[in-house]
């Protein structure tokens, strides 16, 4: 009977353990909220082999799920190797939230808000 109730209780620590590892971000983070005229981008710009850049935007992916609902990953291309620009393109393909722009497009689009 004892082992029931320690492996109950073992059981029980180990799922609060897991929901808050699981949801500390949702839990850690204040949500970044903006007016409704307004919103929240993420922008990246990346330069030559933009080692690190899938990890960077699935990081911002993850900061905009968990705190700042809504926010957009913009790669700014400042100036990609070929390959690390077929890797961006992709990175944009397999996400909604995020877009690829040359860093020139962003810069009229920024004049244009």
């Amino acid at each position: 009977m004892r082992i029931a109730i320690e492996l109950i209780l073992a059981l029980a620590l180990f799922a609060a353990m897991y929901f808050l590892w699981r949801f500390s971000g949702a839990v850690c983070f204040t949500p970044i909220r903006a007016p409704k005229d307004m919103r929240i981008d993420f922008v990246v710009s990346a330069r030559s082999e933009a080692d690190g850049l899938g990890e960077t935007v699935r990081s911002l992916k993850w900061l905009s799920d968990t705190a700042a609902p809504g926010a957009r990953v913009i790669i700014a291309d400042a100036g990609l190797s070929s390959g690390a620009r077929t890797a961006a393109e992709l990175i944009e393909r397999d996400s909604t939230k995020v877009d690829l722009y040359d860093i020139g497009e962003l810069a009229k689009l920024s004049a244009l808000i």
